[in-house]
């Protein structure tokens, strides 16, 4: 089942970054992804205006963890791994790049999915050249199938992960790490990452093949007693790319949020799924829930019930939705046709 997607669309972007320099935002403190650790020097990586993730030097390094915690589920027999990567520096010798490791050690460098390198990665010496892949990664072989722009190449057997990293997947708390800039030589981009495994249920249960990620936002938001900080409306607050700090602060009657999505998808693209996070903090002496219902075509999905937590602002994921809310394939209209209700402090 796929599990998580992680997109960059939605984060404050770096207009031409500058390599060598730390005078810009970096990719961490600007994506809204959670974790436990931030990997190494990641104030040498940033999102620039295209979306890419992308190391901005290759000194030392560079090691960026997307953390797995809470989405992917406990011991996992297979997982698939798909993303964009471009070059911007060749690489000068043998190194790693997209890793399995661990929450508490996303710098782990046991286990990688391939060696960039003339005999590991040939395909991957273009500079600037957009490739995408898609690795399963098997937890009883040890073996990765890998494909590149949709055709597989040769198996690769990569060293056995660490038993931190081992044990942290079986535990529910494992990492993907990439390593985009390495003092081997090599310094690289990547947008548009997903994860599945291979447990059935949405149809996704291996490599689905190109995709790109788009941003969804709201063209609507109302609340009596809602308030913006800030001077600006609801619906503009909302929708201020992360690490935005102004927001919305809720009714305290408990009013609900109404609001609509909009996107920027491409007119006839396929929709493969749709990802609806929370960005928030209890203003409470403990953490909250609230209470969050998806409606398309007068059909509401079974409400969830995501926790912010009271000591600093987090994200979580609240949904990942392989079908719209009438169990049928998502399509651009339906996308535009759907209507999210939050309701604070409130757990059933």
């Amino acid at each position: 089942m796929l599990r998580a997607i992680f997109g960059t669309d939605n984060a404050l972007k770096t207009t031409n970054p500058v390599v060598a320099t730390v005078a810009f935002p970096d990719w961490w403190s600007t994506s809204g992804l959670p974790g436990a650790g931030q990997g190494t020097n990641i104030a040498r990586c940033a999102i620039d205006q295209d979306g890419w993730i992308s190391a901005l030097s290759n000194g030392q390094d560079q090691m960026v963890p997307i953390f797995l915690n809470g989405l992917v589920p406990n011991n996992p027999n297979k997982l698939t791994i798909g993303y964009r990567i471009k070059t911007l520096v060749a690489y000068a010798s043998a190194h790693s790049i997209c890793h399995l490791t661990a929450d508490t050690t996303p710098n782990d460098l046991t286990c990688y999915m391939y060696s960039a390198g003339s005999a590991g990665a040939p395909w991957l010496t273009g500079i600037g050249t957009e490739y995408y892949v898609e690795h399963t990664y098997d937890f009883v072989t040890g073996v990765v199938a890998t494909w590149v722009n949709g055709v597989a190449i040769a198996n690769y057997t990569p060293p056995a992960m660490s038993a931190g990293s081992k044990a942290a997947f079986v535990a529910g708390t494992g990492c993907l790490m990439f390593r985009l800039g390495t003092s081997a030589g090599g310094r690289y981009a990547i947008r548009d990452i997903y994860v599945l495994d291979d447990i059935a249920g949405d149809g996704m249960t291996g490599p689905v093949g190109s995709h790109r990620m788009y941003p969804v936002t709201l063209d609507a938001a109302t609340g009596a007693g809602w308030t913006a900080a800030g001077g600006g409306t609801i619906m503009d607050t909302l929708n201020a790319p992360l690490p935005a700090t102004n927001a919305v602060t809720s009714a305290t009657d408990k009013t609900p949020l109404d609001t609509s999505l909009k996107h920027s998808i491409p007119a006839g693209s396929r929709i493969a799924a749709v990802k609806l996070s929370l960005t928030g903090r209890s203003l409470g002496d403990a953490a909250s829930s609230s209470k969050v219902e998806v409606t398309q075509g007068g059909t509401t999905l079974a409400a969830k019930f995501p926790t912010s937590p009271n000591t600093a602002q987090a994200a979580s994921q609240i949904s990942l939705l392989t079908k719209a809310p009438d169990g049928a394939t998502w399509t651009l209209a339906k996308l535009d046709a759907t209507a999210v209700k939050l309701t604070p402090d409130t757990s059933v």
